[in-house]
Order: structure tokens, then C-alpha cells, then sequence
């Protein structure tokens, strides 16, 4: 039994590897500005932005004040939606 059971991970682990399986996760992974809150920054221009919103799970617009903020700062929807 324990053979078999060797034999089983290291058959699973061989497949991960070549990615005939893929890993599971328990969160989908999600790029590095989308989870960095929104930050309107220093200045007040008031341009139209968009911006992840990690709780709800979807781009969302905002009012971006023209200068430092992060990154998590898109001119459009379609960008937004296409990095996070």
C-alpha cells in the first residue's frame, strides 16, 4: 500500500511538473497593481480613471487628482479589465 501510494505522488508530481495537471489554487492570482487600493493622489485635476477594486472584483471609475497615486491607476476600462 505504501508503495502504491509513492508511486501515486510521484506519477502526480511528475505530471505537475510537465503541466499535463495544473496546480490548484485556492485564489486566482491577481497581477501586482490591481490589489493596491485606490489612490486618488496629491494633486486635484479630477481626471476620469479607473481603478481594480479588489473587494468587488471589478474596474470601477474614479477621479484621479493628476499626480503620485499607485499604480493601480488606468486611462481606460478595457485596460483595467485586460491587467487585472
Amino acid at each position: 500500500m505504501q508503495l502504491w501510494a509513492a508511486f501515486s505522488f510521484l506519477l502526480i508530481l511528475i505530471s505537475c511538473q510537465f503541466g499535463f495537471l495544473q496546480p490548484l489554487s485556492l485564489f486566482t492570482a491577481v497581477p501586482y497593481p490591481c490589489y493596491l487600493p485606490k489612490n486618488v493622489g496629491l494633486c486635484r485635476a479630477g481626471f476620469p480613471n479607473w481603478y481594480y477594486n479588489i473587494k468587488t472584483r471589478r474596474c470601477e471609475r474614479f477621479l484621479y487628482g493628476g499626480c503620485k497615486g499607485n499604480d493601480n491607476n488606468f486611462s481606460d476600462e478595457q485596460t483595467c479589465k485586460v491587467t487585472c
